[in-house]
């Protein structure tokens, strides 16, 4: 009796709380969520607990020659514009000593192919936190260079070092434009189509996984808005 009732009780609870969470994740971007919610570990990663002493030696070993990627990735439908510029920037690469990586696929396992580059940022700093051995630092590179699918080297002499020296990039963990549709006083509004990632810097390695975490759940939500949600309540 009594027993029972109890447990109806507390099931029925636990349904309606399950439910309460899964429209309010339905209903809220990660960046509309409170504050105390999104610095948890369901969205946010930890950051390094001596931040200052891991700058530090992020920067010395900047003065380092550095080892750079170039990455490019699409769906089927950019896959074309790829193509055209693949040997061209396949030859940059090759020129200037770079590592030079396209991919053609979904890494994130949703249909939104711009989640890639993110996807490909984490793969590669876990490359890079790999074992160091005697005469060889970890993994195969410092610099990740993302550029989307029908992004063009306009000027092949000009190296991504030139670059990373006159922008004193190593105090940086990304480097990212302004999009000129945005709105200059939000600092948020990047273009993320090209940036340059720091693949020693101490910070990027939460900050990337964060990225990461964040976009996942956006993914989520929108695939269920879109699918799951969106037949439920359109019949045929």
């Amino acid at each position: 009796g009594g027993g029972r009732r109890l447990v109806g009780s507390l099931l029925a609870v636990a349904g309606a709380l399950w439910a309460a969470c899964y429209a309010a994740m339905l209903a809220l971007a990660p960046s509309d969520v409170p504050a105390l919610v999104r610095r948890s570990s369901l969205y946010s990663c930890p950051w390094p607990e001596h931040e200052n002493a891991a700058l530090t030696a992020a920067r010395s070993a900047s003065r380092r020659q550095q080892r750079i990627m170039l990455y490019q990735d699409a769906d089927a439908n950019y896959a074309p514009l790829l193509n055209l510029t693949h040997n061209y920037h396949s030859r940059y690469a090759s020129r200037l000593g770079y590592t030079f990586r396209t991919a053609v696929r979904s890494k994130s396992g949703f249909p939104y192919p711009t989640l890639n580059r993110v996807w490909a940022l984490n793969e590669e700093l876990a490359n890079a936190q790999g074992p160091a051995g005697r005469g060889r630092r970890k993994g195969k590179h410092d610099w990740f260079v993302y550029m989307d699918a029908d992004a063009l080297v306009y000027e092949p002499r000009c190296s991504v070092e030139a670059l990373l020296r006159n922008r004193s990039a190593s105090a940086s963990a990304l480097l990212l434009c302004h999009d000129g549709m945005g709105d200059k006083s939000v600092l948020w509004h990047v273009n993320a189509g090209v940036f340059v990632a720091n693949l020693r810097h101490p910070l990027l390695r939460p900050l990337a996984c964060t990225w990461r975490r964040r976009l996942h759940w956006e993914a989520w939500r929108r695939q269920a808005l879109a699918t799951r949600l969106f037949r439920r309540l359109v019949p045929g």
